[in-house]
């Protein structure tokens, strides 16, 4: 027999498995770094959405304030609490009350949760503007005399799979007269 150099068989079989083993697996971390590129946006977005949400109560709650009603006029008693998916209510950056999801037109008592639009400012609301893949629910609850609970639920479908963050604030009666 020769003793000739070169790859046998096998060889190259093993080296065409390590390299496309290799090559299949930077693909698909390639692919999950791309995804998780395009989650984040929306996730920070939600985040922001959540927080709009929050100071939009608060700031109904410091306006009774200012006008001397009780802290929690049309928060306690709002047509959102007690809390329930059937009572969520709706705000958009500029919102004054608590609205229940039926006041907004052509939405009626079993539809969805509105999409939220962006409108030429980019700020969010229900009436005019593009609509975006975001949904917000408020639920409030009046746990103790003295301190509200907010619950804030952003939703939304990204690439065909659903997303959901929540977040929860006490709003406390702080402010004596």
């Amino acid at each position: 027999m020769k003793h000739e150099k070169g790859f046998t068989m096998i060889e190259t079989i093993l080296a065409i498995l390590i390299i496309s083993t290799g090559v299949i697996g930077a693909y698909g971390i390639v692919t999950n770094l791309t995804s998780y590129g395009t989650i984040s946006p929306t996730r920070l977005t939600a985040v922001y959405l959540a927080k709009e949400g929050t100071e939009v109560v608060r700031n109904i709650r410091d306006t009774n304030w200012l006008n001397n009603y009780s802290w929690d006029n049309g928060l306690a008693s709002s047509p959102c609490s007690p809390a329930s998916d059937d009572n969520s209510c709706i705000v958009a950056w500029d919102s004054s009350a608590l609205q229940l999801k039926t006041i907004v037109p052509g939405v009626g008592l079993d539809d969805p949760i509105p999409s939220l639009k962006v409108d030429s400012s980019w700020r969010y609301n229900y009436a005019s503007g593009t609509a975006t893949i975001f949904t917000r629910k408020i639920k409030i609850t009046k746990p103790a005399s003295d301190y509200l609970l907010v619950e804030i639920t952003i939703s939304w479908n990204d690439r065909n799979k659903p997303y959901s963050l929540t977040t929860r604030e006490r709003l406390y009666n702080w402010y004596k007269i």
